[in-house]
């Protein structure tokens, strides 16, 4: 269940964009973002990453993160900050702002468990 949820949000996002901005400069965009998706799932169940007030995903637990979860962390971030400047072309605005009003989305919909940042930094687990 966990899964699906975070495969929808994945979904829900990258059809924000727009098929030409995924043709125009992120071949497999799409496809890079559904793969990771179970593995980002899984790393926010242990609570080795969670969801930041930029709209990117962050290492939360240092001791727990391994080399390939650090690259899939960056892999995914690049992949969102892509998408968040495409839409901030089209919309005429920060690529900063679309990045937290997607965290705003991701919060919203997060499942029990996962790690969230407050505005004053701290990581606690969405109840």
């Amino acid at each position: 269940m966990k899964k699906s949820i975070y495969t929808i949000i994945a979904v829900t996002f990258l059809a924000c964009i727009g098929p030409e901005a995924i043709a125009g400069g992120a071949s497999g965009l799409k496809e890079r973002m559904l793969a990771r998706a179970p593995q980002l799932a899984e790393l926010k169940k242990q609570k080795i990453i969670g969801e930041n007030l930029r709209g990117l995903v962050q290492v939360t637990d240092e001791t727990k993160a391994t080399a390939e979860a650090k690259q899939l962390v960056a892999d995914e971030n690049r992949d969102r900050l892509f998408v968040y400047q495409t839409i901030a072309k089209r919309q005429g605005a920060a690529a900063e702002k679309v990045g937290e009003q997607r965290a705003t989305a991701i919060y919203l919909k997060a499942v029990p468990g996962v790690m969230l940042q407050a505005k004053d930094g701290t990581w606690s687990a969405k109840e």
